[in-house]
């Protein structure tokens, strides 16, 4: 068994050796890959962020306004149950907290900037 495996392991460094000493280097053409995040400008922190807030801004606007609206109509069709306003009130909450976060995001990040200087 033992010597079984030791013609296994000196088979496996043959062919290893073999195959990474005689490999050739591949010479493929370069390709210069443009990040969509900020083409044809240098991407720092401040370019990326900018970029990610806006774009959050403009698809958590719509988002909020549909919420905003589910809501409403859940608190007019609750009949009066306790337990279905609760659940309207809370996601009210909710939203109003996610727009808030959204809304003060650059903000936030100008006084952090600010305070951790440039």
């Amino acid at each position: 068994m033992q010597r079984r495996f030791r013609t296994m392991m000196v088979r496996t460094a043959t062919l290893l050796t073999s195959v990474l000493a005689f490999a050739s280097p591949v010479h493929a053409q370069t390709v210069t890959i443009i990040n969509p995040l900020c083409p044809g400008s240098t991407c720092t922190f401040d370019v990326i962020f900018d970029r990610l807030t806006n774009y959050a801004l403009l698809v958590l606007g719509p988002i909020a306004v549909i919420i905003i609206l589910w809501v409403g109509f859940t608190y007019m069709t609750s009949g009066g149950s306790p337990e279905r306003i609760k659940q309207a009130h809370r996601a009210l909450l909710w939203a109003i907290v996610g727009i808030a976060i959204v809304l003060l995001a650059k903000g936030i990040y100008a006084i952090i900037k600010t305070v951790l200087g440039p």
